[in-house]
């Protein structure tokens, strides 16, 4: 889709129009792609813009570099609906904008795997990482299956995955 026809299209105004009006051409056809790739609402093309655009300003990077990372060219062409491309992409560009926050959301995630596995417990994080309360969730249908989740609670609450997990949530990584 032509950028001009995006704009007319999803009603785009003030700074982003004016942004998107002014890009060089390699930047033009750039974002182009992105939005033939992701068909992306204007607050949606923003927010990407944004990012982009600090990795750039970090990375000394252009927009055309940072878009066409292998990682964001992947995601755009991923045989996926749009949606789904659409938050590959902004996971990507967010996890190169904050790669202290996705490397402690990794970390995480493999310490909470490590309990599933090896406890049987789902250990479920504070939204947005605020906070440093964890849920775990229990179901069960008879007294017997009850003591087996409590031996598997006493498991995970001397697990070494379990004090990573309090750990990082106290902001202590």
């Amino acid at each position: 889709m032509e950028l001009t026809q995006y704009i007319t299209e999803k009603h785009v105004g003030g700074a982003l129009r004016a942004r998107l009006e002014t890009l060089e051409a390699a930047e033009r056809e750039c974002i182009e792609r992105v939005v033939c790739g992701l068909n992306p609402s204007a607050n949606t093309l923003r927010a990407l813009m944004g990012l982009a655009e600090e990795i750039g300003a970090r990375d000394g990077m252009s927009l055309v570099e940072v878009f066409s990372s292998p990682e964001v060219t992947a995601a755009l062409v991923e045989q996926a609906p749009r949606k789904v491309r659409q938050k590959r992409v902004r996971e990507v560009l967010h996890a190169r904008r904050y790669p202290e926050i996705h490397a402690i959301k990794a970390r995480l995630q493999q310490a909470r795997q490590q309990v599933l596995v090896d406890c049987g417990l789902t250990l479920e994080l504070p939204e947005d990482l605020e906070g440093d309360a964890i849920q775990v969730s229990l179901t069960v249908r008879s007294a017997e299956e009850l003591a087996r989740a409590a031996e598997r609670m006493q498991q995970a609450a001397n697990h070494p995955s379990t004090t990573t997990v309090f750990s990082i949530l106290k902001g202590e990584y």
